[in-house]
């Protein structure tokens, strides 16, 4: 069971926070002295069984790091070590948590003192359980493809390059054409590039077919059951663009659709154009250098008509 604790670290008290077991709310738990903080943060995480500490990290405004954040780092070197450490920025934490405290309560300037902490502990703490909330988790294989019980953060798995799933799927129409995508301009990676008709990731814990299913309705706009979906073949892709690795293993599908182009709703801001190309118009934009690097797909997809 994952549980987490959140702490707001000053040189005189420490600010705490717990957060619920489903790990969505934060709640505040108490402050002690500083002086005590290593005994009694200890006992408090063996009662509660936290498994994540997540320390507030005071940064300054334009995001740098000064003596504060620095004695954070300090401090946090101190907590047990069977808890991970996690550091979120804590910038105006206190300073929200001191607006609530006169905006709902009226608190006095003397009694805000001996809460102020452990609110500010919840702000920090509530802040990260609803960046995880809304993130993205891939799961971890290994060379052969197969799970390694790890799952991380999509961002941290493109900046350690660590393998994991995606899925691709084109949809072929009665005339043989393909069905291709044109990536938005402002992605993070092959900005304005023709695509194949589905792609993405599968997050932690679903299966190619969701993850497909979930992605024709936020890219294209259209409605498929599993039972659309035919496997082709996984091929290993290895892609790095500046400091992102895209090491995938990816699960090739064919979708046989017979409707008109009118009938997708390419979603903006994911994607900006869409067209059936044959299999000829295919490999001419690849020539031209207007297909995304990840090229492997157009062969058994040629193998697969013939």
């Amino acid at each position: 069971m994952t549980r987490y604790l959140g702490i707001d670290y000053g040189g005189k008290r420490i600010g705490i926070a717990i957060s619920d077991f489903d790990n969505k709310l934060a709640f505040a738990h108490k402050q002690i002295d500083a002086a005590e903080g290593k005994t009694k943060l200890a006992k408090i995480i063996n009662e509660n069984e936290i498994t994540h500490i997540v320390v507030g990290l005071p940064l300054q405004m334009d995001g740098s790091e000064g003596e504060s954040a620095a004695a954070a780092r300090k401090f946090a070197t101190t907590l047990p070590a069977s808890a991970q450490i996690i550091f979120q920025d804590e910038r105006l934490s206190s300073s929200a948590a001191e607006k609530s405290l006169i905006r709902d309560f009226d608190l006095s300037r003397a009694k805000r003192k001996d809460v102020l902490d452990k609110l500010a502990a919840q702000s920090i703490l509530q802040a990260y359980l609803d960046k995880i909330a809304r993130a993205e988790y891939l799961d971890i294989l290994d060379e052969n493809g197969a799970p390694t019980g790890e799952k991380k953060l999509r961002s941290d798995v493109h900046r350690d390059g660590d393998l994991h799933k995606a899925v691709i799927a084109a949809i072929i129409n009665s005339n043989g054409e393909i069905l291709l995508q044109k990536r938005a301009r402002h992605k993070d990676k092959f900005a304005d590039l023709w695509d194949i008709s589905i792609s993405g990731h599968v997050q932690s814990g679903a299966t190619p077919e969701q993850a497909l299913i979930k992605e024709a309705a936020e890219e294209i706009g259209i409605k498929i059951t599993p039972r659309d979906l035919h496997p082709i073949a996984t091929f290993l892709s290895k892609i790095t663009i500046g400091d992102m690795k895209e090491n995938e293993f990816h699960d090739l599908f064919m979708i046989r659709l017979d409707h008109p182009i009118s009938a997708y709703s390419p979603k903006d801001g994911e994607v900006s154009e869409i067209k059936f190309v044959n299999i000829a118009e295919l490999k001419n934009l690849g020539q031209k250098g207007e297909l995304t690097p990840r090229t492997q797909w157009i062969k058994l997809i040629e193998e697969f008509l013939q």
